[in-house]
C-alpha cells in the first residue's frame, strides 16, 4: 500500500478526512454546547443543603424543562432559559445532591438536542425530557414531605 493510500485508510478509519494526500485533517466538530455548568453546590440529605431554595430551583428547573420541551416539539432553539437560570442562581445556598443532578442531566439534554443528537428522532428528546419533568415533580414531593416532617417534629 502506498503512503497516500495508507493516510487515507487510517483517516477514514477515525473519522478524519484528508485534503488530497497531503495528510489527515479532523473532520468538523458539531456545535458545541452554549449552555454553561450549573454553579450549585449539593450535599446529600444529612448533610447541610437548604431545603426552600431546593424546592424553588426544583420548580424553576420543571419549568424551563417544559418550556424547552415545548421548543424541541416547534423546532426552535433551546438553551437560554437554563443559562439564564443559572446565571441568575449563581451564589445560591446549597441545593439537594439530586436537584443538582437533575440540574446537570437537564443541561446534558439540552446540549444534546443542541448538538442535534436526536434531530433524526425529536421523540426520543420528547420522552427524555419528559423522565427528567417526572423526576423533578418527585423530587419536589420528596422534599415538601421531608420539610414537613421536619416542622411537624419540632
Amino acid at each position: 500500500m502506498t503512503r497516500c493510500a495508507l493516510v487515507l485508510f487510517f483517516a477514514m478509519g477515525a473519522g478524519l478526512t484528508t485534503g488530497g494526500c497531503a495528510g489527515p485533517t479532523a473532520a468538523a466538530k458539531p456545535a458545541e454546547c452554549t449552555i454553561p455548568q450549573l454553579p450549585w453546590d449539593a450535599a446529600d440529605e444529612g448533610g447541610a443543603f437548604n431545603r426552600e431554595r431546593s424546592v424553588e430551583l426544583t420548580a424553576k428547573l420543571a419549568a424551563v424543562a417544559s418550556e424547552d420541551r415545548g421548543a424541541v416539539r416547534d423546532g426552535r432553539a433551546i438553551g437560554e432559559r437554563l443559562a439564564a437560570l443559572g446565571r441568575e442562581t449563581a451564589s445560591t445556598a446549597i441545593v439537594s445532591k439530586p436537584t443538582a443532578q437533575l440540574a446537570e442531566r437537564l443541561r446534558q439534554l439540552e446540549c444534546a438536542v443542541q448538538r442535534g443528537t436526536w434531530a433524526r428522532s425529536p421523540q426520543t428528546a420528547d420522552r427524555l425530557f419528559g423522565q427528567i419533568l417526572g423526576e423533578l415533580d418527585r423530587e419536589q414531593v420528596a422534599l415538601g414531605a421531608a420539610s414537613k416532617e421536619r416542622t411537624a417534629t419540632r
